[in-house]
C-alpha cells in the first residue's frame, strides 16, 4: 500500500512539473503548442523514469538477469522463508530441536548471503530454495502449532522424534548446497594445503 502510494506520488509530481513546464514554455515564451506539449511530454517521461526505483538483488539490476522478474520473485520467496523461519526457531521451547532450527537457520542465511551478492546462481539454486527451504519452514510452522495444542505425550514424543530426524537431514542437504557455492575455493584450499605438506617435507620434515 505504502508503495503503491509512493508511486502514486511520484506520477503526480512528474505531471505537476511537465504542466508547469508547458504553461511556462507556451503562455510565458509563446512558443509553439506542439513544441511545449512534445517538450513537456518528454520531460514527464523522464521525471518517471528517474523517479521509478530499479528493483534489485543485492547490488545487481534484476534487468540484467536472465528472467529477471522469476528470478526475483523466487529470491523474494525464499527471504520470506527465512523470516518465518527465524521468527518460529525463537518459540522452540525443546534444546535439542531449538539447536537444530538454530543450525539450519544460520545455515540458509549465510546461503541467502551469497546469492544475494551472486544472483546469477538463483537459476541453480531454485529446487532446494523452492522445496528444501521451504519445507524446513513448514516443519517449523507445524512443529510450533503442535507444541502450543498441547498434544498428547506419546504424540508429542512422536512429534519431537519425527521433527529431529528431518532437521538432521535438512541440516545436511543444506550444508551441501552451502558449500556447492565455495567448492572451487575449498578445492583451492586443499590444493594449497597439499603444497604445503609437501614443502615442509622438503624442509626436513615437522619440528
Amino acid at each position: 500500500m505504502q508503495s503503491g502510494n509512493s508511486n502514486i506520488g511520484k506520477e503526480l509530481l512528474a505531471g505537476a512539473v511537465s504542466s508547469i513546464f508547458f504553461l511556462i514554455t507556451f503562455i510565458g515564451f509563446n512558443w509553439s503548442i506542439f513544441v511545449s506539449l512534445g517538450l513537456a511530454i518528454l520531460l514527464w517521461l523522464a521525471i518517471s523514469l528517474l523517479a521509478t526505483p530499479v528493483k534489485k538483488i543485492g547490488s545487481m539490476p534484476i534487468a540484467q538477469l536472465e528472467q529477471g522478474e522469476r528470478i526475483s520473485q523466487i529470491y523474494n520467496d525464499a527471504q520470506e522463508d527465512m523470516k518465518e523461519m527465524q521468527n518460529q526457531q525463537k518459540k522452540i521451547k525443546d534444546h535439542k530441536i531449538q539447536m537444530q532450527a538454530n543450525s539450519l537457520v544460520m545455515i540458509g542465511t549465510s546461503i541467502m548471503n551469497y546469492l544475494t551478492n551472486h544472483p546469477q546462481a538463483i537459476s541453480q539454486s531454485e529446487h532446494f530454495l523452492d522445496y528444501y527451504l521451504n519445507t524446513a519452514n513448514r516443519i517449523l510452522k507445524n512443529y510450533i502449532t503442535l507444541q502450543n495444542a498441547q498434544v498428547s505425550e506419546e504424540k508429542w514424543r512422536l512429534v519431537q522424534s519425527e521433527t529431529a530426524e528431518s532437521l538432521t537431514y535438512l541440516n545436511k542437504i543444506f550444508t551441501k548446497q552451502r558449500d556447492s557455492y565455495f567448492k572451487d575455493t575449498i578445492l583451492q584450499l586443499e590444493v594449497e594445503s597439499d603444497l604445503l605438506e609437501k614443502t615442509i617435507e622438503l624442509g626436513g620434515g615437522r619440528n
